[in-house]
C-alpha cells in the first residue's frame, strides 16, 4: 500500500496588458493598460494499493502460470486560485506614458511602474495611489478546482506453453471507475460560494488481452496481439479555469464534459535475436480510437484565442517500426589484429554498441455528423453547460491525429567498460512536424492548425562509478541539444504564419552520486 503526494506553491504571476504601437513606447492612449498578479497553490494526493497471485501448474509436462490481482488507486487534486488586480494602475500608467516616458525616459520598463520606489516618488505628477483588490469569481478564473479519480480494478490471466514452438497468453481487466470534478466560485457580492459539478465519468470496463508467440526458427519469433485499453481526461483538461503556459505563453482552458477514450490495439512483431543484447524487430501496428481527447483552438468572447480540450468521435492510426540493436566486442577485434598484446588485452572488457529505432505511423480523423460537447458558461457567469457542435461543422475530416507525428526516429551510439564501470552514449532523436493544436471549422471564429517542428537533438551523457572512502560513487557528465537546435510552430490559415520560435539553448551538467 503506497501513499504519495504534493504539495506546490506555484510563483506568483504578474501581467501588464498594453498595446504595442510600433515605432513609439509599449504604453499608447485608444486602451487602458492593466495590471494584475496571480497566486496558485496545488495539492496532490495518491494513495495505490494492490494484490497479486501467481498459481504455476503442470499439464503434460508443460507449465500453465495462472495470475490474478486487484488495485485499488485514489487520486485527489486541490488547486487553489487567487487573482488581485492594481486599481489605479490605467491612470498611472497613462500619465506616465505622457509624461515621465515620453518626456525623455522613453527606455523607462513598464513593470517598473509597480515599483514601491518609483510610486512612493511622485514620478508622473499627481499620481493617486493604487490599490490592490481581488478579481471577482467568474468562469475564466474560478477561486478553486477540484479533481478526484477512484479505480478498483481485477485481472484475471493465463501464461501457457502450448508446444514446443507456441506460447500464449490470455487475459482480462475488469476496471471500475468514477472521475469528479468541481469548480468553485467565490460570489463576492453575496460573500457565498457557487459549486459547479462537472459530469461525473463513471464507467465498468472489460479490458481483454491476447498475445501469441511462434518460435518457427531457432532465436526467431513471430509476436502476434490484440488489446482494449481506455485513457482517461486529466485533471487540468476537466478543469475548466483558465491557465497560462508559461513556456508557449498560450492560455488552455479544460472542458468539464470530457469523456473517456477507448481504444483498440493490434500488432505483429517479427523478431531475431542473434547475441548478447543483439536483436532486429520489425513491427506493424494498427489503433482504433473511440472518443480520443485532442488540443484544439477556440476563439472567446473578449478574449484572445485559447486552447480546450474535445473529444473527437474517432481516429484511427497505423503504422510499422523497426528497431536494430548490435554490440561490437572491441576484444575481438584486436584478437585479429593483434592477438596477445598489450591492446588485446586493454579491449577485453571494452564494448561498442549501436542502437536505432524508427516508427512510421499515419493517423487520420474521422469528424462525422456526431455531436462534440464544448464548455459554454451560463448566463450568471458561474457556472457551464455543454454546446453540442456537429464534429463535421468543427473538425477537418481527414486530418492527422493532434500531437502525432508521421516520422519518429531515435539512434543511439555508444561505449561501455565493464571493468571501471563506465559508459559514454551519443543519442539523436528526430521527429517530424506535427499539429501542435487543432484548428476549428466554426464560421465567424475559425481557427488553422499550428503546426510545430520538434528539433533535431544531439545529447551526449557519460557516466563513470569508482570506489573511494569505503563508498561507492557515480561522477556523471551530461550535454544536451549539441547542435543548438531551434524550436519552432506556425499555422496554417492564410498562408504560414510563425507562431513561435525560440532558442533552445544548449546545457550543461556535471553529478556526483553516492549509493547506499
Amino acid at each position: 500500500y503506497i501513499i504519495n503526494g504534493s504539495d506546490t506553491d506555484v510563483d506568483p504571476e504578474t501581467g501588464l496588458g498594453f498595446i504595442v504601437d510600433p515605432g513609439t513606447i509599449p504604453l499608447v492612449s485608444g486602451r487602458d493598460p492593466s495590471a494584475s498578479i496571480d497566486f496558485s497553490k496545488i495539492e496532490d494526493t495518491y494513495q495505490d494499493a494492490g494484490l497479486d497471485f501467481k498459481l504455476p501448474l503442470f499439464f503434460g509436462g508443460r507449465e500453465i502460470l495462472l495470475k490474478a490481482g486487484y488495485a485499488y488507486t485514489d487520486n485527489e487534486r486541490d488547486s487553489l486560485n487567487r487573482q488581485y488586480f492594481y486599481t489605479g494602475f490605467s491612470t498611472i500608467a497613462n500619465q506616465c506614458n505622457d509624461t515621465r516616458l515620453n518626456g525623455g525616459d522613453a527606455a523607462q520598463r513598464i513593470d517598473r511602474l509597480l515599483d514601491d520606489a518609483f510610486l512612493s516618488s511622485g514620478a508622473c505628477g499627481s499620481t493617486p495611489p493604487i490599490r490592490i483588490d481581488q478579481t471577482p469569481n467568474n468562469t475564466d478564473f474560478p477561486g478553486e478546482t477540484l479533481g478526484t479519480l477512484q479505480v478498483h480494478a481485477g485481472y484475471f490471466g493465463l501464461d501457457a506453453q502450448v508446444n514446443d514452438f507456441v506460447r500464449t497468453a490470455l487475459g482480462v481487466r475488469f476496471e471500475d471507475g468514477e472521475q469528479t470534478s468541481e469548480t468553485i466560485f467565490f460570489d463576492s457580492v453575496s460573500d457565498s460560494r457557487v459549486v459547479f459539478s462537472a459530469p461525473v465519468i463513471e464507467e465498468e470496463y472489460f479490458l481483454p488481452a491476447a498475445t501469441v508467440t511462434w518460435n518457427f526458427a531457432d532465436n526467431l519469433q513471430l509476436r502476434v496481439g490484440y488489446s482494449e485499453t481506455i485513457t482517461r481526461p486529466q485533471f487540468r483538461e476537466k478543469s475548466p479555469n483558465i491557465f497560462l503556459n508559461t513556456e508557449t505563453e498560450r492560455s488552455f482552458v479544460g472542458n468539464p464534459f470530457l469523456e473517456n477514450a477507448e481504444i483498440k490495439n493490434y500488432d505483429a512483431r517479427l523478431e531475431w535475436y542473434f547475441g548478447r543484447e543483439e536483436f532486429i524487430t520489425l513491427g506493424a501496428f494498427y489503433k482504433d480510437l473511440e472518443n480520443p481527447i485532442e488540443e484544439i483552438g477556440r476563439s472567446v468572447a473578449n478574449e484572445s484565442d485559447v486552447t480546450t480540450f474535445i473529444n473527437t468521435p474517432q481516429a484511427e492510426l497505423y503504422g510499422a517500426e523497426f528497431e536494430f540493436e548490435k554490440r561490437f566486442e572491441l576484444y575481438d577485434f584486436a584478437q585479429r589484429f593483434a592477438e596477445g598484446s598489450a591492446l588485446s588485452e586493454w579491449t577485453s572488457s571494452k564494448d561498442l554498441y549501436f542502437a536505432v529505432n524508427y516508427t512510421y505511423t499515419s493517423s487520420e480523423v474521422q469528424a462525422g455528423s456526431e455531436p462534440v460537447n464544448l464548455a459554454a458558461p451560463l448566463a450568471t457567469g458561474l457556472g457551464f453547460v455543454p454546446l453540442e457542435i456537429s464534429a463535421e461543422n468543427l473538425i477537418q475530416d481527414g486530418r492527422a491525429l493532434q500531437g502525432q507525428s508521421d516520422h519518429l526516429l531515435n539512434i543511439q551510439f555508444g561505449y561501455e567498460d565493464l571493468d571501471v564501470n563506465s559508459k559514454a552514449t551519443l543519442l539523436l532523436n528526430y521527429a517530424s512536424e506535427r499539429i501542435r493544436e487543432a484548428g476549428t471549422l466554426l464560421v465567424g471564429a475559425d481557427t488553422p492548425d499550428v503546426i510545430e517542428e520538434p528539433p533535431l537533438t544531439l545529447d551526449f551523457v557519460y557516466t563513470r562509478g569508482f570506489e573511494v572512502w569505503g563508498g561507492e560513487y557515480e561522477v556523471g557528465f551530461k550535454a544536451q541539444n549539441i547542435l543548438g537546435e531551434e524550436y519552432k510552430a506556425f499555422s496554417e490559415g492564410r498562408g504560414e504564419v510563425p507562431v513561435e520560435e525560440y532558442d533552445l539553448g544548449q546545457t550543461f551538467a556535471i553529478s556526483l552520486k553516492r549509493k547506499f
